[in-house]
């Protein structure tokens, strides 16, 4: 999917931030296909200059990377699978994350990729789903953040999820969200 992106447009566009190494390929796969199919707007986002590959193989050239970013986007989904990890820390990831939670775009969260929300710092008070390991608990078990294993919780303009085993549910709470947040429904 190539997008020729105008300020004049006046669709929604976002971003889908896939790890440069190691992505969840069902994730990608499943988001990608709903995004596509219901015509919202779109690009691959990453870290990695050339080749984005998942943990199992799959190979995707990104449109943007994350360093070079500039666009002003409504909202960004990022895929889970380890290779999220490596992003700890990135100061540009936060600075896009806390940017779109200024103007109350969606962002979109699954697997691990919830680490993303608690660097930003834009999930105190805030109930929210994701797996976590033991570095992840014990950095952020003391603040003021309610972490459970729901299949979907929406909080707002936050939308997470666990697992890719609640990838449907996932896409359905991005969906809705989608549709409120941005009065697409009838567009």
């Amino acid at each position: 999917m190539v997008f020729i992106v105008t300020q004049a447009d006046e669709l929604p566009l976002g971003a889908l931030f896939i790890p440069g190494l190691d992505f969840d390929k069902v994730q990608y796969v499943k988001i990608s296909e709903f995004l596509e199919k219901e015509n919202i707007r779109f690009f691959i986002l990453s870290d990695k200059y050339d080749t984005c590959v998942s943990f199992n193989g799959m190979k995707i050239v990104p449109f943007t990377l994350l360093d070079s970013m500039d666009l002003d986007i409504d909202f960004l989904i990022i895929t889970g699978g380890s290779g999220i990890l490596r992003l700890s820390g990135n100061e540009k990831m936060q600075t896009i994350i806390r940017k779109i939670n200024e103007k109350d775009g969606i962002i979109a969260t699954i697997g691990l990729s919830g680490l993303m929300l608690l660097e930003s710092g834009i999930v105190e008070n805030e109930k929210i789903s994701m797996q976590l390991n033991d570095r992840i608990y014990e950095k952020y078990k003391d603040d003021d953040i309610d972490f459970v294993a729901y299949n979907v919780i929406r909080s707002g303009n936050l939308i997470t999820s666990h697992s890719d085993k609640h990838i449907n549910w996932f896409i359905a709470g991005f969906k809705d969200g989608y549709n409120e947040i941005f009065n697409t429904e009838n567009k």
